[in-house]
Parts: structure tokens; C-alpha cells; sequence
């Protein structure tokens, strides 16, 4: 972040954030829940059909990408978005890749794998933004670093996956056409709240480019950017716990994620708290000073990172507890309900106004699905009574 200030304006760095966005939604709508559809059936079945759900949900997003890179295409055709859009769905589908190798990982729990591939992703587009920086290819640049990042990367998960030391272990193309139906049927339930998450993170920032301009996406991009240091540890924590979330509910162990929950809010509302104190001076010490209007906003983005990750460890609770589809209502509404209360408070209270929107719509999403979660804890305790 410092190296791309030093050579970017606010606006120009609320120009990049605005691509992202776009490419981070085109990212969920091609992986449509396959994800989860691959960890799913992985706690189910075991390791015996890992390379079947592994090489499907592959094989699904391939086919969704294909369509989301001719229908990009035909809008840059039309001059209805930039053409350098065109390049969104390429880098997500790569993304992609990146992502799926993560989940295979998390399902192992091998987190020394799943911070190689995250560290070699980030290296790689960290290389190439410097070099097209230096070179003074600017917002064009960064963009390019974006997208060929991923695609760096995940092509060498594609070499991974048809090597020929894994592939007499790949399913048939006849498997995959069977499987697939229920693959897209379980994703489309999934995709609400995978949608939930882009409203509340990327549509945030065309909302503030509409009323107020890339300057202040910038400025908003920058604060996200910089709390970002606490969301990767939240989400960090959440993706080594979810194994165990999936153990705990196998095994009625209940409890055990209500303690796993009430501790995660606990060690983030403390690092948090140390946050407000040392992030500003440490990042004004390396950013522009065109960059420190963000840091008047850093105690409600800190806020909102402390409520974001533990409505994410709910939300694992929730899918491991066969609750897709209620998540998905809970998630969808709490994510307009956060577009409704940006749009209101935008125009009055510019940045602070969004982030605020945030914490309220997180806080009543927590709420519901406390008291889902406990209904459903509850309801699966009197069935084992019964049964004994």
C-alpha cells in the first residue's frame, strides 16, 4: 500500500478500488457457492470423493466464467462499461483457483499450505505492481497487477491439478455432468449471502463514487485498506476454527463453538483496541500525507472489522448446522438494510456515514443469527433427549 500511494493520487487509488470491486462480484457469481459445496461434501464424505467435488466445483466455474467474460465483453462492445473490465473475469476465475486450493487446504488443516499460496499471490502482484509502477504505467499499471496476480497463480494450480501424478485420480467427464446439478442447485442457495458480502464490501464504493466522488472512494478504500491488517487475522482465525466448527457440530459438541465465538470476540475487541492507538502514527509515518484524512475514520472501520469477522464465524456455524438458506435471508436482508442506511447517511455524513451503516447492519445480523443458532442447538438437543 505504501509503494502504490507513493505513486497514486487518493482518486486514482478510489480508481483501482472500483475495479476490484467489480472483479471481487464477478468472483462470487463464478464460483457460485461451489466452495462450499466442495467443503460440504468433504465433511460428509471424507476424503474418498475429494478430487469428484475438488475437479467439480473446477469444472462448474469454468462454464460460469465463459459466460461472464462474453456477456463483460458484449458491454465493452456496447461502450456500456470501460473495456478494461473485460479483463474482471479473467483474473477473478484465476482468483478462483487461487481460492479453491485454499479450500482444499482449510479442509486438511494444513494453514503452513493454505499461507504459502496467499503469500505467493500476494508477492507475485506486489512484484508486478512495483515493476508497472516504476515503469509509470500508473492506474493501468496496478490494474494489470491485479489480474495477471491471479492468473500467475492460479495457473500454476492448473498444473497441480493435470499433472500426471494426479490425474488417473480425476473423475470422469460423465461424473461431472451427474454431479453437477446439484453443485449449481446447492450454490444457488449459497449465493445470497456470498452476494451479502460484495453489497456490503464493493457496492459500498460505487455508492460513494455516485454521490461523492473516487476521491472520497479513495479515502474510504484507504481506511478498509488499513484496517484490512485486523480483517485478514479475523478471517485468518475463522479459516483455521472451521474444521473444528464442523467437528463440534458433527459431534453435538455445541457449546464448544459458542466458546469458540465468545473468544474470537474477545482477543479482536482487544487487538482492535490497540489498533486505534498504533495504526495511525504507524502508517503516517509511510503514506502520503494526502492520506491521513482516512485515519479520522479508523475506530468505526476497527469496529466494524470486530463485528464482520464474528458474524463470519456465526455464519460457518450457521452452514455447518444445515441452515444455508436461513443465513441466506438473514445475510441478504442485513446487507440492504446496510445499502438503504449508506444511501441515507452518505449525503450528510460522506464516509462515516457508510461505515456507520455497516456496523448497524452487521449488528442486526448478529442478532438474528444468535437467535437462530440457538433455536437450532436447542431444537437438536431435545431430538437427542427423545432418542435416548
Amino acid at each position: 500500500m505504501p509503494i502504490v500511494a507513493s505513486f497514486l493520487t487518493v482518486s486514482e487509488y478510489g480508481e483501482v478500488s472500483l475495479f476490484q470491486s467489480v472483479m471481487e462480484i464477478i468472483t462470487i457469481f463464478g464460483i457460485f457457492g461451489g466452495h462450499q459445496y466442495y467443503r460440504n461434501n468433504y465433511f460428509k464424505s471424507g476424503r474418498n470423493k475429494e478430487y469428484l467435488y475438488f475437479t467439480l466445483t473446477l469444472y462448474n466455474s469454468s462454464i460460469v466464467f465463459l459466460v461472464l467474460l462474453i456477456l463483460t465483453l458484449s458491454l465493452a462492445l456496447f461502450d456500456i462499461v470501460g473495456f478494461v473490465f473485460v479483463f474482471a473475469p479473467l483474473g477473478a476465475f484465476f482468483q478462483s483457483i487461487a481460492s479453491l486450493y485454499i479450500c482444499k487446504y482449510q479442509n486438511i488443516e494444513s494453514p503452513l499450505n493454505i499461507a504459502k499460496i496467499s503469500a505467493l499471490l500476494s508477492s507475485v502482484t506486489l512484484l508486478l505492481s512495483v515493476g508497472f509502477l516504476y515503469s509509470g504505467m500508473g492506474v493501468e499499471g496496478r490494474i494489470s497487477a491485479i489480474v495477471l496476480g491471479p492468473l500467475i497463480v492460479g495457473t500454476i494450480g492448473l498444473y497441480f491439478i493435470f499433472n500426471s501424478k494426479v490425474r488417473h485420480k480425476l473423475p470422469r467427464l460423465s461424473e461431472l455432468k451427474s454431479e453437477s446439478l446439484s453443485s449449481f442447485i446447492f450454490g444457488l442457495k449459497f449465493l445470497p449471502t456470498s452476494i451479502s458480502w460484495w453489497l456490503r464490501a464493493g457496492l459500498d464504493r460505487l455508492v460513494i463514487s455516485h454521490y461523492l466522488g473516487t476521491i472520497y472512494v479513495g479515502v474510504f478504500s484507504v481506511v478498509i485498506q488499513v484496517s484490512l491488517l485486523v480483517t485478514v487475522l479475523g478471517v485468518a482465525i475463522n479459516n483455521a476454527l472451521m474444521p473444528t466448527i464442523y467437528r463440534n457440530v458433527k459431534n453435538d459438541r455445541h457449546s464448544e463453538n459458542f466458546k469458540l465465538l465468545i473468544i474470537l470476540f474477545g482477543v479482536l475487541m482487544f487487538i482492535c483496541g490497540g489498533g486505534v492507538f498504533l495504526i495511525p502514527p504507524v502508517f503516517k509515518a509511510i503514506l502520503p500525507e494526502s492520506y491521513y484524512v482516512a485515519f479520522d475514520y479508523i475506530e468505526l472501520a476497527l469496529l466494524g472489522v470486530v463485528l464482520h469477522s464474528s458474524y463470519l464465524m456465526i455464519s460457518n456455524i450457521l452452514v455447518a448446522l444445515s441452515l444455508s438458506g436461513i443465513l441466506s435471508i438473514i445475510s441478504i436482508s442485513s446487507a440492504v438494510l446496510h445499502v438503504v442506511c449508506s444511501l441515507l447517511l452518505v449525503s450528510t455524513y460522506k464516509v462515516e456515514g457508510v461505515l456507520i451503516s455497516g456496523i448497524l447492519s452487521f449488528s442486526y445480523a448478529i442478532f438474528l443469527s444468535l437467535i437462530v443458532m440457538v433455536w437450532k442447538v436447542n431444537k437438536l438437543n431435545l431430538e437427542h433427549l427423545r432418542d435416548r
